[in-house]
């Protein structure tokens, strides 16, 4: 019965060890649990501002978007006026190398015309 009475000691203690170290297992595994539980809040915090965040981005986006499809019809509005503007000048210049031509055998005819009539004063001069 001794014999008995020991074993069931040893049981006993046993039980006990392993109930102390459960106990020990279940208080580390409720500061797990509550670490857990914080670092879930600062994570939904944090999802919240970055949900705040992508919203302003998204905004900002679409604003960049809306300016880049206006300056891109500027820049065709732009373009196509400077190319209208380019032409037009090329024909005012074609037309003012015309009229310049004109002008230089103008010049030509009339040096000519002077020359002529210095040589007519010479003559006269000279029969005088």
């Amino acid at each position: 019965m001794v014999d008995r009475l020991d074993r069931i000691e040893s049981i006993l203690a046993t039980t006990a060890e392993r109930l102390d170290r459960t106990a020990e297992r279940a208080e580390s595994n409720q500061k797990d649990i509550e670490a857990l539980l914080e670092s879930i809040s600062n994570l939904a915090v944090l999802a919240e501002g970055n949900e705040q965040r992508l919203g302003r981005l998204e905004k900002l986006v679409e604003a960049n978007s809306l300016m880049a499809a206006a300056n891109a019809t500027r820049f065709d509005v732009l373009s196509a006026d400077a190319k209208a503007d380019r032409k037009r000048a090329d024909q005012d210049r074609t037309a003012w190398q015309a009229g310049f031509a004109e002008q230089m055998a103008e010049i030509r005819l009339l040096r000519l015309d002077v020359r002529s009539l210095n040589n007519r004063v010479d003559t006269l001069e000279q029969a005088s």
